[in-house]
């Protein structure tokens, strides 16, 4: 049995098949703030992950501001968010083509940089995942050139286009230098924040902090009152020893009273450059998946440093190659797509309110789509992330593979929708085959993953909670995980040796 990457074929028997898996904003819906969680409509923690664009005015960086780009971060990489970081009070250069030389931000040219800012908006809500709006400056704790004016400006505009989409995140102050949250920070929050309400009374804002946004501790200590849907910015570069010993202690007694939101991350140190620490890397990602903090990384541009996710080659519109990703970008792909389900059409039905995901049902005959997260680079190599050397364009849409069959392949293999009734436990059982020698058997209560080697198993929901994990030890075996016929979509993911992996598996 033949499958091709993004939607599986399957063997069905006594029931339809039923494509309930969706985009991002299908599956978690609009966001929302619950004690220190950002939620999602089911008012579970919903953690977003994907990728911060370079500042906009830069050559490097503001021709990958388009549409393919977005679509090829979705497909391919598997981000659920986007960030657009427009630059502020910035002026590198005179060139508005970005073909010669860099240009200047908002406060001199506004209409140039609102228009680069909406093209990434655009897409990500066509596309179905998140966009953060990024006023991306360091010094709009004072009203000097205006920079205030015309965050009022900014945000009302963008609140009055964009407000009734659940898609949009607003970034209302990317990095306060070292200055005072309650007499800085804070009332500036105090005046932008009834700008957005006025016009989009629920979208999520999030508030920078103190010392590049690496101290929201001290925005803990007096947080903002009467205030809705609020985040707080934690900004950290993995690499760098004081954001290890400093910020990130700083982050977790934050986390204890406010909720946090990483807009802004990275392996790199704090200059976006130098070696990158990859036991450091694990202690911030190993904590912000243990919180379900969302993160965008930096960055998407082709300059020359280490935070750079391309080189040079990489096209303007996207259908990158594995030779065309710097190390920084190998890694986060490979992130992405271990963690995050891949991108499906949006259908616009997705959760509206906690209670919408909440249902209880119970069907033996349900109906099953499953889609995988991560496929082979090529037809006879599972993708192992950086270190993989492929110039193949690591599209999520372009190959197809043969796995190897056990005993549970239909017999007709030629025809996948065939039913096969000579091995069918029952009559409500579908089978699935996968890369790396895995299959899915979905019965009525449980779902059984078929293993090759040691491997790890977990049955998450799509807010990265675990229902059940399983080990199975042996060179080979099975194990089973019970999803007790409950109506919903849920993520497989799958970790062994030599691959890691997380499937979507929808269950009506």
């Amino acid at each position: 049995m033949k499958f091709k990457t993004g939607i599986m074929s399957f063997a069905l028997v006594a029931f339809a098949l039923s494509l309930a898996v969706a985009a991002p904003i299908d599956d978690i819906g609009a966001l929302s703030v619950q004690g220190t969680k950002v939620v999602g409509a089911n008012g579970q923690p919903a953690q977003l992950r994907g990728m911060s664009f370079f500042w906009n005015i830069s050559e490097n960086s503001g021709p990958y501001w388009n549409a393919d780009v977005v679509n090829w971060l979705a497909e391919d990489w598997h981000a659920n968010l986007v960030r657009a970081a427009m630059a502020v009070e910035d002026w590198w250069g005179e060139d508005p083509t970005l073909s010669n030389g860099a240009f200047k931000g908002f406060l001199y040219e506004p209409e140039w940089n609102r228009a680069m800012v909406e093209t990434i908006v655009d897409a990500a809500i066509e596309k179905g995942i998140y966009v953060i709006i990024d006023w991306h400056s360091h010094y709009t704790n004072d009203n000097s050139n205006g920079k205030q004016d015309s965050a009022v400006i900014f945000f009302s505009y963008m609140a009055q286009k964009y407000g009734q989409y659940p898609n949009v995140i607003y970034e209302i102050y990317n990095e306060p230098k070292d200055v005072s949250w309650e007499n800085d920070i804070k009332p500036y929050a105090e005046k932008i924040i009834p700008v957005i309400r006025q016009y989009d009374p629920d979208n999520l804002i999030v508030v920078g902090t103190p010392m590049w946004s690496g101290r929201p501790d001290e925005a803990a200590a007096k947080p903002l009152e009467n205030v809705t849907n609020v985040a707080y910015t934690f900004h950290f570069y993995a690499s760098d020893n004081d954001h290890l010993n400093n910020f990130l202690p700083a982050a977790k007694s934050a986390l204890q009273t406010i909720p946090l939101f990483v807009t802004e991350c990275g392996l790199t140190q704090s200059s976006g450059d130098g070696e990158i620490n990859y036991t450091m890397v694990n202690t911030f990602w190993d904590w912000i998946d243990q919180e379900k903090i969302s993160w965008a990384a930096w960055s998407i541009v082709n300059k020359n440093e280490t935070s750079a996710a391309l080189y040079a080659s990489a096209s303007t519109s996207g259908n990158w190659t594995e030779n065309d990703l710097r190390e920084s970008g190998k890694w986060l792909r490979s992130k992405l797509r271990g963690q995050n389900p891949e991108w499906t059409p949006i259908t616009g039905e997705g959760p509206k309110s906690s209670s919408s995901s909440s249902k209880q049902g119970e069907s033996s005959n349900s109906q099953v789509v499953s889609s995988s997260s991560t496929q082979p680079v090529s037809s006879s190599s599972q993708e192992t992330g950086p270190q993989s050397s492929s110039s193949t364009p690591v599209s999520s849409s372009s190959q197809e593979t043969n796995p190897q069959s056990s005993s549970n392949t239909p017999a007709d293999s030629d025809n996948p929708g065939a039913p096969d009734n000579s091995s069918t436990p029952d009559a409500s059982t579908a089978i699935a085959e996968f890369h790396n020698a895995t299959g899915f058997l979905f019965a009525a209560n449980t779902i059984s993953v078929s293993l090759k080697g040691r491997s790890k198993v977990e049955l998450l929901d799509l807010q990265g909670r675990t229902v059940s994990t399983l080990w199975n030890g042996n060179a080979s075996g099975n194990v089973i995980l019970s999803v007790q016929a409950k109506p919903g979509i849920y993520l497989v993911r799958i970790q062994g040796e030599g691959f890691h992996e997380t499937h979507k598996v929808a269950v009506k």
